[in-house]
């Protein structure tokens, strides 16, 4: 008996590795920018972390992807400052009381590149540098305006970074074109 193979011209049939990361997202505005950019910025570093890479055999792949690297790793570096900032404050003038979110959100992140777990890292760290604003807020160290202040500016900061990372795919796609 003779099996015969036959790979279908079907791209969604190719296997490729995805690790699965169930991610808990407990505010309410972690929950915003994970529904606004997640899906977008996942297929934009997928082409760069993947794609290019594959169909172009240039170093200027790899240049645009250690741009988009560098670009994600700020950014986490940032937060990371923010976060132990907080930290620091709430060590030492909030009660260690826990606060629980009403409304926690489970997502499962397909991580199919580096830069795809990267950015999965920073809305996790996004969600936690709100909780801790929030539990500022909730002990009164941090009016309602200033809350809202830092979350706009926490907002504002990741779309800044969307739009870096959308135009190094642009120019991903004048390098594939041309």
């Amino acid at each position: 008996m003779v099996i015969k193979l036959t790979m279908q011209s079907d791209k969604k049939n190719y296997s490729k590795p995805i690790l699965t990361r169930t991610l808990s997202i407990h505010t309410l505005q972690a929950q915003r920018i994970l529904a606004r950019i997640f899906k977008k910025l996942v297929t934009h570093l997928y082409a760069i972390d993947v794609i290019l890479p594959a169909t172009n055999k240039t170093d200027t792949s790899m240049v645009l992807e250690q741009k988009t690297h560098a670009i994600l790793k700020t950014f986490q570096a940032s937060i990371d400052e923010e976060i132990f900032s907080i930290k620091e404050t709430l060590t030492n003038q909030v009660p260690t009381d826990k606060i629980d979110y009403s409304h926690i959100k489970h997502f499962d992140a397909k991580i199919s590149s580096p830069s795809i777990s990267l950015l999965a890292d920073i809305i996790c760290s996004i969600d936690l540098l709100i909780m801790f604003m929030d539990r500022l807020w909730l002990t009164a160290l941090l009016s309602s305006q200033q809350r809202v202040i830092l979350i706009n500016r926490l907002e504002a900061r990741t779309v800044k970074m969307m739009r870096e990372i959308e135009i190094i795919v642009s120019q991903a796609s004048h390098i594939n074109h041309s």
